[in-house]
């Protein structure tokens, strides 16, 4: 079966078109699919499909399709097939969202210097990833175990106050609504201490 053949996927229909949620869930199925090649190649083209359904940004569909490319490895021949469906997927949509170096993945794993090159490319996605989820204020623990790198590795990325305000907005944790201040109660006066009537003076 072809993938172009496949229906139309509803794949992002639970994550809200929010990019977190779809890494998060991209890196559940990439769990599911670990011995299931087939399996995967099928769900790994769902979920780039769905990045054009969503509305994505060129460079949010970059940098989703850089993390799902990495958690998400294929062998050989399935990776060259998702490889040119892609490409073919591109030309249909008239939105070409993948670099050069990333046209000739298939031919990844060659030559030893690519193999590095890859490496540090994918090195570069995950930092990139973990310096969002943080400045969303996602706990450190679960960045580290969401993007594979070390504890250390995502606490040396904490970003400053300045950049966690830059953050695009789709990024950011939603705002927890402001708990409404309670208005004192009015302090009730102390009433006046009764006064007793004069005493009747006695008949003689």
């Amino acid at each position: 079966m072809k993938l172009l053949n496949l229906p139309e996927p509803v794949w992002l229909a639970g994550t809200g078109g929010n990019p977190f949620a779809v890494a998060v869930a991209a890196h559940r199925k990439a769990q599911a699919t670990r011995k299931a090649p087939v399996k995967r190649l099928e769900t790994k083209w769902a979920i780039v499909r769905s990045l054009f359904q969503a509305g994505f940004d060129r460079p949010t569909i970059m940098e989703l399709f850089r993390f799902i490319d990495w958690i998400m490895a294929l062998p050989p021949d399935l990776e060259s097939r998702f490889m040119n469906d892609v490409l073919k997927l591109e030309a249909s949509t008239r939105m070409p969202f993948i670099a050069p170096f990333e046209q000739l993945a298939e031919k990844r794993g060659e030559k030893r210097g690519e193999k590095r090159g890859e490496e540090r490319g994918e090195r570069k996605v995950r930092e990139s990833l973990a310096r969002r989820l943080l400045a969303r204020g996602d706990p450190p623990a679960e960045v580290a175990d969401l993007t594979g790198l070390p504890l250390d590795k995502v606490e040396a990325l904490r970003p400053s106050p300045q950049s966690v305000r830059e953050t695009p907005a789709e990024y950011r944790a939603p705002a927890r609504p402001a708990t409404p201040k309670r208005r004192p109660s009015p302090t009730r006066k102390a009433a006046a201490p009764r006064r007793r009537p004069p005493a009747t003076p006695r008949e003689k």
